[in-house]
């Protein structure tokens, strides 16, 4: 409601919406191909895959990770999850300079390859015995403190890509004059959402091959099998997230390309 009442000024200034005019099925299918054809929308495209794919992974275990790894009470996990809060509050402090001072390419890369690093991290140093045991109280607060950090740089990166599509649509208007706006974001989620899908089908292996019980109650899991679980997660989770990073590569509009689209729009930036 926030976003709405605060944006809502800005409709006057809104690019009208085309006439209305017949469209057969052959030239419907022609005008999507070409708009999702855009080599700068494939980038954002596939990074999205791979960043579902891991957020379902990710997603699916974490309880797992908080109730049976790291042996967290009830009230413990309910903080972390309200500690979102203050990650986006966060996020929107550092999202704006971020982009300012590094473009939202650079800016995207580098908080994406921080954020996805960090992520994984407390699970790898448990594999090396570098973290307090179960039960510890600087254990929760390390845990605490690594994901209000993590959760702020997600968030600001998902911004980034969001403006980076915004972006994109400019870049594709010149070249097909038309705006596509909904058909690029429409693909996006529609994408993130069946391969999030995936990534949560990719968990319930995860959980098979470190042979996690069913029913099993925390503190009950032997050793080996919570191994096997950061073991075979912390790999897959960072090659995909790394995955996603790389695709970003190819995304090409930098801040001036972008000024100079707005510019044969006729808009200012």
């Amino acid at each position: 409601m926030i976003s709405s009442l605060g944006t809502h000024g800005h409709i006057p200034h809104l690019k009208k919406p085309p006439a209305k005019q017949r469209l057969r099925i052959r030239r419907i299918f022609s005008e999507l191909f070409e708009t999702l054809g855009n080599r700068t929308f494939l980038a954002l495209f596939m990074a999205a895959i791979f960043g579902a794919a891991a957020t379902g992974v990710s997603a699916a275990l974490s309880f797992y990770f908080g109730a049976y790894y790291w042996e967290f009470s009830t009230a413990q996990l309910g903080l972390l999850t309200v500690s979102a809060v203050i990650s986006s509050i966060v996020a929107g402090m550092i999202t704006g300079k971020a982009s300012k001072n590094m473009g939202k390419k650079n800016a995207a890369i580098l908080v994406g390859v921080l954020a996805f690093t960090l992520a994984p991290l407390p699970i790898t140093l448990r594999l090396f015995d570098l973290m307090p045991e179960n039960g510890a109280p600087l254990l929760f607060v390390i845990v605490l403190i690594t994901t209000i950090v993590d959760v702020a740089l997600i968030i600001t990166f998902q911004i980034l890509m969001s403006s980076m599509l915004a972006d994109a649509v400019e870049e594709s208007e010149i070249k097909t004059t038309r705006r596509s706006e909904g058909v690029f974001f429409s693909s996006i989620t529609f994408a993130a959402k069946m391969v999030t899908g995936v990534g949560i089908t990719a968990a319930t292996g995860i959980l098979s091959y470190a042979g996690l019980q069913t029913g099993i109650a925390p503190g009950d899991v032997q050793n080996d099998v919570l191994s096997r679980l950061g073991t075979i997660y912390a790999p897959v989770v960072f090659t995909l997230w790394m995955t996603m990073i790389l695709c970003l590569r190819f995304y090409k509009i930098d801040r001036r390309a972008h000024e100079d689209n707005l510019q044969n729009l006729g808009r200012s930036a």
